[in-house]
Parts: C-alpha cells; structure tokens; sequence
C-alpha cells in the first residue's frame, strides 16, 4: 500500500524531478548530454520515457527536442516550461514518428520497466525511427546487490525488471553494433552505451 501511494505522489511532475535530482540525476544527465554530437544542422533528438524532459538543458542548444512518454501529467509539467517544446504521448513500442526522421534516440530509464521482448520492441522501434548514421544512447540503472542504496532505490522505483549488466549488455548488443560503452556509480550503479544506426539501414 506504501509503495502505490509513493508511486502516486511521484507521478506528479515536480515530486517527479525532486525524486530523480535526489537519486543523483543531474550527474547522469550529463553524462547522457555529452554522448549527443552536433553537426552543421540542427539535431533532431528524441527522447523516450522522457518524463517531463529534465534532459533538454544538458543537450545541445541547437537541438530540436522531441518528449515522449505516456503519462500526460509529465508531459504537462514538460510543456509548462517549454511552451514551444514538442511533446508527444506515446508508447515506445508503437512511436506515432515517421521512420528515418531523427538524428538521436535517447532511451534512459526505460528498460528496467520493461521486460526482455518489449525492450526488443523498444529498441526496433528506435532504429526505425533513426537516420543512417544516427545514434542511439542508451541508459539504465543495473542491479547490484552490495549496493544498499541502489537496493533501496530499486524497492521504491516502479520499475520491476531490473537486470545486471551483462543481461542489459547481452540483449542491447543483439540490435546494435556498440560504439562507446561506460559503467559509473552514483547512488545506483548505471550502464551507459552509445550506438550508431549505419547509413544503409542495418546495424
């Protein structure tokens, strides 16, 4: 009972963003910012499960930012500070956005809520999404049992499938070809991998 009445408290957007600036964030955030590359032209990103888009600021200024998530009360909270910002309520696994239309996909915080074929799904739906070249930046916590503070953020988050690294690495690897890969520790322990969609459509 606890436990669904936290979750009903967090979907609001600003217990929302106060909850994930206290699970360490804004740090990660960063990290996810820098692994998006700017070209001549402006950089279409999109973001899935992006909440109430607390990643914009760490990107690019000249991005165009794309929000999607299925919860509409976050993507309120997001348009309420971008009132010109683009905001899409979607499920990942059915994206309402042509294909080949975006230079970057962002999937951060998604796969520990998902189970292994939908995250296939996810990630097809992402390539599809993407342009030759284009990248994928991939995010998510992991599961470390010697780290109480991770197990203790794992018991209050809604997600229910969280995953050890190498089950994370053993099915993002099936759909991409990895081109950068770093494993860090805030208060969870994080898997961060960027890959390239190549410019004929495969992997």
């Amino acid at each position: 009972m606890l436990i669904r009445i936290l979750h009903r408290l967090f979907s609001h957007p600003l217990l929302y963003d106060m909850a994930q600036v206290l699970a360490g964030a804004r740090e990660v955030r960063r990290r996810v910012g820098r692994q998006v590359t700017t070209r001549e032209a402006p950089v279409t990103v999109l973001d899935l499960g992006g909440g109430t888009g607390a990643i914009q600021p760490y990107l690019p200024g000249e991005c165009r930012y794309i929000c999607a998530d299925m919860e509409m009360p976050k993507l309120r909270g997001f348009r309420r500070g971008n009132p010109r910002g683009w905001a899409v309520q979607a499920d990942g696994m059915r994206l309402p956005i042509r294909s080949s239309s975006c230079d970057a996909v962002i999937c951060m915080f998604v796969a520990h809520h998902l189970e292994d074929e939908p995250l296939r799904v996810l990630l097809g739906e992402a390539k599809r999404v993407l342009r030759g070249g284009g990248e994928l930046i991939f995010l998510d916590g992991v599961m470390a049992r010697d780290r109480l503070a991770g197990r203790l953020l794992w018991w209050l988050d809604r997600g229910s499938n969280p995953r050890p690294k190498e089950a994370l690495r053993a099915i993002v690897g099936k759909e991409w070809r990895e081109v950068r890969e770093e494993s860090f520790a805030v208060w969870h322990e994080y898997w961060l991998m960027a890959a390239v969609k190549s410019c004929d459509g495969g992997l």
